[in-house]
């Protein structure tokens, strides 16, 4: 009975989002920001600090207050200065779950949820497997190889094997037969190493019904080619399988983003139509950002811009945080476009891209710090490794992992060798070619074998890849 109601309230939840007016979705949105305003100052004595000389007394009630009086929040200026009882006031005691960042930035932030609101993202989580996958309809066995500590709240049947390849492939023989479909989420470098040694080891992926779900990297579009190719599945006609990109950070939740097969089909689709590009995001030059919904009523984002690139800016609305997230800056280049305007560009030479979700769409560009000028050149990290998984053959030679070393005069990128590859100077003249398509300024390509990459680039696939 359980899991019939189950079901029937995952329907529900996505006849929402296909069959509310998006004008709906964002009137909710702004209500639910000025409340969370609110609820924050009366929680928190870390943020009626930050605001004290901001709101003066005077409540948030439109747009334009919120932006002019309410400050931007980083990582080091918020978690580093405030105890955990400063941060939560009297909400600390209602803290069940607490999860530290990777620290990838320099700096770590942190979450915290309650049982309650951990209890109910479940049901988010389902309703977007649901959404992408049919598990109403398909038995399905989800392998949750996040690094270790990042747990997944599902109804699903859940193996969490963090990043043991061996142990993916143990049960990949094992259980997945028993299931008419098997998804694996994680890192989309590890997820690539896992297809090439699980190929070697003889999984079937179409006959066990494999999908793939990325998260905590960027995801270059090239590389969903390449697992497309390794894993058997057609890009213009994928079915009930796929490879979809999420994003979430551990201060804002696990699932702020996440694609579909519109947003990828718009991704892949700006790799040909360079009008549509220009149109949709001008200010990516030729890069092809990650395109993803995301959930106005839960995360309200803004796109600022600073000096040559836009910002995202999160405020988490959902009334069941108790960690005070307002106006905060996680680092990531993007912009936001609403539904309606998506819908109006798209209408006239794609009608069939135009999402059935009727949710505000993120394009997420990268880190701000993966960009470098060079002789009045934008060289961006995204682009770079664009082109790495650009030649299928070469890509099959190499991690993912890369470092780029800049002059005055030259642009060197690094380019990690996987075990027992052999540097050559063949598939460094390849990547060259590749990556060069993808930039406008030249650079080198070296290639570097596995055990003599630079110190303290250690590749453990516990956090995101260096540069």
């Amino acid at each position: 009975m359980k899991k019939l109601l189950d079901q029937y309230r995952r329907k529900q939840i996505l006849n929402i989002l296909k069959n509310t007016s998006p004008k709906k979705f964002e009137s909710i949105a702004e209500k639910k920001l000025f409340i969370a305003v609110s609820r924050s100052l009366k929680i928190s004595p870390a943020y009626r600090d930050i605001t004290k000389n901001k709101i003066q007394g005077f409540p948030i009630k439109t747009l334009k207050d919120f932006t002019e009086r309410i400050p931007i929040l980083t990582k080091s200026e918020y978690f580093e200065k405030y105890s955990l009882d400063q941060l939560l006031g009297k909400h600390k005691e209602k803290m069940k779950y607490a999860m530290s960042s990777s620290g990838y930035s320099g700096n770590f932030g942190y979450g915290f949820s309650s049982e309650k609101a951990f209890r109910k993202s479940r049901m988010g989580v389902d309703a977007t497997f649901d959404y992408l996958f049919d598990i109403s309809n398909r038995k399905t066995f989800l392998i949750n190889c996040a690094p270790m500590g990042v747990h997944v709240e599902t109804s699903l049947p859940l193996a969490e094997t963090s990043v043991r390849s061996d142990m993916v492939i143990a049960l990949l023989k094992k259980i997945s037969p028993e299931y008419d479909q098997t998804i694996i989420g994680g890192d989309p470098y590890f997820l690539k190493k896992l297809v090439e040694e699980a190929d070697d080891a003889g999984i079937d992926w179409e006959k066990l019904q494999v999908s793939l779900i990325t998260a905590q990297d960027y995801l270059p579009e090239s590389l969903r080619t390449y697992l497309y190719n390794r894993l058997g599945i057609n890009p213009e006609s994928p079915g009930n399988r796929g490879i979809f990109a999420t994003m979430g950070m551990t201060e804002l939740g696990l699932n702020v983003f996440h694609e579909s097969k519109f947003t990828v089909a718009i991704r892949r689709t700006l790799l040909k139509d360079d009008d549509l590009r220009e149109l949709l995001c001008p200010s990516v030059g030729r890069s092809v950002p990650c395109i993803f919904h995301y959930y106005p009523f839960r995360t309200y984002i803004e796109s600022i811009r600073r000096e040559s690139s836009s910002e995202l800016i999160f405020s988490v609305v959902d009334p069941e945080n108790i960690l005070p997230i307002i106006r905060y800056s996680t680092g990531d280049s993007g912009e936001v476009i609403s539904y309606t305007r998506l819908a109006n560009l798209l209408s006239d030479r794609y009608p069939g891209l135009i999402p059935d979700l009727k949710l505000p769409i993120g394009f997420l560009f990268g880190r701000t710090n993966n960009r470098y000028m060079h002789k009045g050149a934008i060289i961006r990290f995204e682009d770079i490794k664009e082109g790495l998984f650009a030649n299928q053959e070469v890509a099959s030679c190499i991690t993912g992992l890369i470092k780029v070393d800049m002059s005055a005069d030259s642009v060197s990128v690094l380019v990690h060798l996987k075990k027992g590859i052999r540097k050559n100077d063949v598939l460094a003249k390849k990547l060259m070619i590749a990556v060069q398509e993808k930039i406008s300024t030249e650079l080198e390509v070296e290639t570097v074998c596995y055990d003599e990459f630079p110190a303290g680039l250690e590749l453990s696939y516990e956090k995101k890849l260096g540069s």
